[in-house]
């Protein structure tokens, strides 16, 4: 018997593991994308407006003034964004909540309901809003000059607007990252994955701008000649790196969130499929219900009636719960004496049935519970039982795609002593039995499972336990891709002039969406290297601890085509993003795009 308020405990470590832990990360990334993106794009604006501010500082208003003025007009604007961002986001929440109830239950064992609460939906656009103030102010600071510089730098003039990033801020910027990266990795050794996490994400924010600004500067010492467009787009990312700095930074930190959970994903998927291996496909088993812990019992005298031969060999499967230190536990009586039913010689399970078989009075303990609650072979744990508290000597650590709480393993023949039932929830067929399918038919609701629908059951859990992440990851990329596409797209515009000047100057379409696509593609390819880098770190440092300290075994190998795929699509994708604004340019009138102010 379990309280409710040790149901809730259990359901609230189910819950951090499978939706608060992702939800967090997803959450993050998804706010330091938008306060990159609005920071950038006030930047544009207001060295575009340089002029004008200089202007009104000359004739004698101050600078604290006007920046306040500038950042309450802004609020403004941005506070009159939050009921459409709530609007928007709301049905993406409802339908990512709606996700947990149905695996909480299939996999779980759960049953429980989900809802999207306005006071959730509030407090998340009041952080979206305090982030874009943040982001406001950031850019109006950096954006700050003496009276002279800004009455010298007029788009309006016919001058470019440059945002230059020197070699010490370069170098600074990638010194932060390092730091940040080791408390990140520092925080990972030590077990604080949340605050890895927000170190390893403010080392890439910082790291990204540094190697861009190196980059640019590189490419300014360079002579290189070559094709006109390959000038132009080599000049106009030299000219701008701070912006093409924050558009990579935004493509790195959507890659960067996108790979760990993918590689650990498909680590644990690998690791399962290894697991299951030990399952004979043609090999069936009798149950009364379909859930995932079988939950109907039903009586192994009951269950041979279904059997050709009623004294055939059969192996007996009994589940029930329990509580200890505070968790709900799965108990599990298994038939150790034979590997001729449902299972066959292999990881897992079978591979610890042995010392089940010399040691029947001991118990084998899922890897997710030694784990979880430190234990280790030859130590014991205090079940409570029909007959008492009963401590019990653990034989063994098995890996299984088991209880998330974990799961204890013990004879059936004690167990049923220790919990005088008779009553199972599994009986497997053994192999030189055979079925009555005309008397079970009759048994109804008994029914039989093969091998080949466990595995496909397995495989369904599975999916659905992933299918809310598969959301967040592609909504995180889709973030990271539309905003590199706004700033790409008001960056082009913006230079509508600079670019009918060089049309005037004898550039073809051709040789404009040739130097847009180049410039583009250098932003977002140094982007998602960084990103992979970035995400490689995160998977072996605290994505990695993070699973293995809840018993999950990962590989240490990195699916390297994986990372080649993603990075390859958000690139693909992110350069296409400069083929609409460069097609409006290259359409404009050059009459109109010259006289453009």
């Amino acid at each position: 018997m379990t309280s409710a308020a040790a149901d809730q405990a259990e359901l609230d470590h189910v819950l951090d593991f499978t939706v608060r832990a992702p939800t967090f990360v997803f959450g993050l990334v998804v706010l330091t994308i938008a306060g990159l993106l609005i920071y950038v794009l006030q930047l544009m604006r207001m060295l575009e407006r340089q002029e004008d501010v200089g202007l009104l500082r000359g004739l004698g208003s101050g600078r604290a003034p006007l920046l306040v003025a500038e950042v309450a007009i802004l609020t403004g604007l941005l506070a009159s964004a939050v009921g459409p961002g709530a609007l928007l986001g709301t049905p993406i929440a409802r339908y990512l909540a709606a996700q947990v109830p149905s695996y909480l239950t299939d996999v779980f064992g759960f049953n429980m309901q989900v809802a999207v609460e306005p006071r959730v939906i509030a407090t998340a656009a009041l952080v979206a809003l305090a982030v874009g103030v943040l982001a406001t102010v950031a850019a109006l600071l950096s954006a700050r000059g003496s009276v002279a510089e800004q009455l010298g730098r007029s788009p309006q003039a016919g001058a470019t607007v440059t945002t230059t990033i020197t070699a010490r801020q370069a170098l600074a910027a990638l010194t932060g990252g390092a730091a940040c990266l080791a408390a990140g990795l520092a925080l990972s050794d030590a077990g604080l994955y949340p605050l890895a996490v927000v170190a390893l994400l403010a080392a890439l924010a910082l790291a990204t701008p540094g190697v861009v600004g190196l980059v640019a500067l590189a490419l300014g010492r360079s002579r290189g000649g070559g094709p006109k467009a390959l000038v132009v787009g080599r000049a106009a990312f030299e000219a701008n790196p701070r912006r093409a700095a924050m558009a990579a930074a935004i493509m790195a930190l959507g890659i960067a969130a996108v790979v760990p959970p993918q590689l650990a994903g498909q680590a644990i998927v690998e690791r399962k499929d290894q697991l299951v291996e030990s399952i004979r496909l043609g090999a069936e088993e009798l149950v009364a219900a379909d859930d995932a812990f079988y939950s109907v019992p039903f009586t192994s005298r009951f269950a041979r009636r279904a059997l050709a031969d009623r004294d055939g060999a059969a192996q007996p499967t009994v589940f029930s719960f329990v509580s200890y230190r505070g968790r709900k536990i799965e108990l599990r009586g298994v038939d150790p004496r034979g590997l001729d039913g449902i299972y066959r010689h292999g990881l897992g399970l079978p591979s610890q049935l042995p010392a089940l078989r010399r040691h029947p009075e001991g118990v084998l303990i899922s890897q997710v519970m030694a784990a979880g609650l430190d234990l280790e072979t030859g130590e014991t744990i205090a079940l409570r039982t029909a007959l008492g508290l009963r401590a019990l000597r653990i034989r063994g650590v098995v890996e299984d795609v088991a209880w998330p709480s974990g799961t204890v393993y013990m004879d059936i023949g004690t167990y049923r002593r220790l919990y005088r039932t008779r009553a199972i929830n599994v009986l497997a067929v053994s192999r030189g039995s055979k079925l009555d399918r005309r008397a079970l038919r009759r048994l109804s609701p008994l029914h039989a499972v093969s091998g080949t629908e466990l595995l496909g059951r397995i495989d369904e859990q599975m999916d659905k336990s992933t299918l809310g992440l598969a959301a967040m990851r592609a909504l995180t990329l889709l973030a990271a891709l539309v905003a590199v596409a706004g700033i790409i797209a008001t960056a082009v515009l913006a230079r509508r002039r600079e670019w009918a000047v060089l049309r005037a100057m004898g550039l073809r379409s051709g040789g404009l969406f040739a130097a847009l696509a180049m410039e583009t593609g250098l932003v977002m390819a140094l982007g998602g290297i960084c990103g992979a880098l970035a995400g490689i770190v995160s998977y072996l440092g605290p994505m990695t601890g993070f699973l293995e300290s809840q018993g999950y075994v990962v590989g240490g190998g990195l699916a390297g085509m994986t990372i080649a795929a993603i990075v390859a699509v958000a690139v693909v994708l992110g350069t296409l993003a400069a083929a609409l604004p460069a097609w409006l340019t290259a359409r404009a009138p050059l009459a109109e795009a010259l006289s453009y102010e």
